[in-house]
């Protein structure tokens, strides 16, 4: 497990999941790293603008070829607002509190 290779501790599963989780949130706190594209200081209105221009570049773009199905265009355009939106923290998304994760990782060092 990753959080064996990186010696982040835990003696569980779940312990090495929150562990290797508040060492990502850590590095990326470290490095200022955005969560969102609106992080990056898009607003809401300036996405919603350009929405249309940005599914049907991703619509348009080949690689898609590769992917085992076509994306519908809403689904791209609720993965553009998902990257907009963010997921807030790892933590969060995984469903671990914040603060555990943080402790986890500190009790792992």
């Amino acid at each position: 497990m990753t959080a064996d290779l990186l010696a982040l501790g835990g003696d569980t599963v779940d312990g090495k999941v929150r562990s290797l989780i508040g060492a990502v949130e850590e590095l990326l706190d470290r490095l200022h790293i955005p969560r969102s594209v609106a992080d990056l200081g898009i607003t809401e209105e300036e996405f919603r603008t350009a929405m249309p221009e940005l599914v049907k570049a991703a619509f348009d773009d080949p690689s898609w070829r590769s992917n085992p199905r076509m994306p519908l265009l809403a689904e791209l355009e609720e993965l553009f607002w998902s990257a907009w939106r963010g997921r807030g923290d790892l933590a969060r998304a995984a469903g671990v509190p914040h603060e555990a994760s943080a402790q986890a990782h500190k009790e792992g060092s």
